[in-house]
C-alpha cells in the first residue's frame, strides 16, 4: 500500500481513546500480511498494544493509535482523509497517525522491523503502563523510535527536529485555611491570595500549574478553607529538585500536610546517550538537526523508565486537539524515507 493509502484507511477507523478494537484488529492483520510475528496485549478490555517484529531488530518503532474525540469547527469530514495541496486532513492524521502510517509503510519492506503501538496515549497513557511489563519484547533493543507530533509550542515536527527528551510532571495537593466569616467584616480575598501565592514562585525552569482550586462557603461568607491540585510540569535537569518544599513555601502550607502522588511520568532525557548519536548522525544525512525537550508528558515518559534512549521524529502539520488537524505529505514521506534509513542500520 502507498503512504498516502495507508494514512486514509487508518484515519477512515474511527479510534478514539476507549475504542481502539477496530484499529488495532486492521494493524494487526496488517501486519501479520507483511511477515510480521504479533502479539496483542490486552491494555484493558478490547484495547490491544501491539508488538511486532520481523527478523532480528535492535530498533523499535514506536506510536500511539487513539485520538482525541472530535471537536467542534472541522470544516471537513475528520473521518475522511481530504488533501488540499501539501496538507492531508483528518482526525489524528498529525496526532499521531501519520507516524504510525510512516512507520507501517515502512514495514512493508524491512528485513529487521519491531514496531510497538499502544492505546489510551490521550488518556491516562494505560497502554504504555502495560506495555513495560513485557521484558522480553524489549530484550536486546538499542533505541526506540517514536513519530509523534510537534513537541514543543514553537516546533512542529518535520525532518530534522529531534526530541531527546520530554519534561515530566508531579502532582501535589493540600488544604489551606484563611480567616473565615461573615463577608461585610472579613477582608480575606482568596483570588487576592492565591495570585500572590503564585507571584512568590522562584523556580528556575519547571513550573507549576493549578489544576484545580476549590473553595465554597453558604450564605454571605468567606470560606474559611479551600482545597488545590497542583500540577509541577518538571525540567529533566530539575527532577531531583524539591518540589515539595516549594510548593509548601508558595503557598504557605506545612510541607509534610501535602499530598504528593508517586509521578507515572517522570521527566527525562537522553540527549548525552551514544546511541541518540548514532541516530542523529543518519538524520544529518537527511539535514541538519534541531534538539528540543518536549514540553508535554507522553507514552515516552512511561518507556523512558526502562532505561533504552528515545529519540521523537515525527512528520509536521498542524492543529493537534483541534479541527482541521493536518499532516504534511512532504513531510509524512520524508519521515518514512528517514525511518527505512534508521531501520536498515538497526
Amino acid at each position: 500500500m502507498e503512504l498516502i493509502e495507508i494514512l486514509g484507511k487508518i484515519v477512515s477507523i474511527k479510534s478514539v481513546s476507549g475504542d481502539e478494537n477496530e484499529i488495532c484488529l486492521w494493524v494487526s492483520g496488517f501486519l501479520r500480511k507483511n511477515g510480521f510475528s504479533v502479539e496483542m496485549q490486552e491494555a484493558a478490555k478490547h484495547r490491544w498494544n501491539i508488538f511486532a517484529k520481523k527478523g532480528n531488530p535492535k530498533a523499535i518503532f514506536f506510536g500511539h493509535v487513539d485520538t482525541v474525540p472530535k471537536v467542534e469547527g472541522w470544516t471537513k469530514d475528520p473521518f475522511s482523509l481530504v488533501r488540499e495541496g501539501d496538507r492531508l486532513y483528518g482526525l489524528g492524521a498529525w496526532d499521531m497517525k501519520g507516524g504510525v502510517a510512516a512507520i507501517l509503510h515502512n514495514a512493508q519492506y524491512a528485513k529487521n522491523m519491531a514496531i510497538l503501538l499502544t492505546v489510551d496515549e490521550e488518556e491516562e497513557g494505560l497502554g504504555a503502563k502495560k506495555a513495560i511489563q513485557n521484558k522480553e519484547f524489549f530484550k536486546g533493543m538499542r533505541i526506540i523510535v517514536s513519530g509523534e507530533a510537534g513537541n514543543t509550542p514553537s516546533t512542529y515536527g518535520g525532518l530534522g527536529h529531534v526530541a531527546v527528551g520530554r519534561k515530566g510532571c508531579r502532582d501535589i495537593s493540600f488544604r489551606k485555611r484563611l480567616e473565615g466569616g461573615h463577608a461585610a467584616i472579613v477582608g480575606n480575598d482568596w483570588v487576592e491570595w492565591l495570585h500572590k501565592a503564585v507571584s512568590k514562585t522562584k523556580m528556575a525552569k519547571s513550573r507549576i500549574i493549578i489544576r484545580n482550586f476549590h473553595a465554597t462557603s453558604k450564605g454571605f461568607s468567606v470560606p474559611d478553607s479551600a482545597e488545590a491540585d497542583i500540577e509541577v510540569i518538571v525540567e529533566p535537569e530539575e527532577k531531583n529538585k524539591d518540589f515539595g518544599k516549594v510548593v509548601s513555601e508558595m503557598f504557605g502550607v506545612e510541607k509534610g500536610s501535602l499530598i504528593e502522588k508517586k509521578s507515572e511520568y517522570p521527566p527525562y532525557s537522553f540527549a548525552e546517550d551514544p546511541e541518540i548519536s548514532n541516530v542523529v548522525g543518519i538524520v544529518r544525512e537527511f539535514t541538519k538537526p534541531v534538539f528540543v525537550i518536549g514540553d508535554s508528558v507522553g507514552d515516552e515518559n512511561v518507556l523512558a523508565k526502562l532505561g533504552i534512549p528515545i529519540v521523537i521524529m515525527g512528520p509536521e502539520g498542524r492543529n493537534e486537539h483541534h479541527a482541521d488537524e493536518w499532516v504534511s505529505l512532504k513531510s509524512l514521506r520524508e519521515i518514512a524515507d528517514l525511518y527505512k534509513r534508521i531501520s536498515d542500520s538497526y
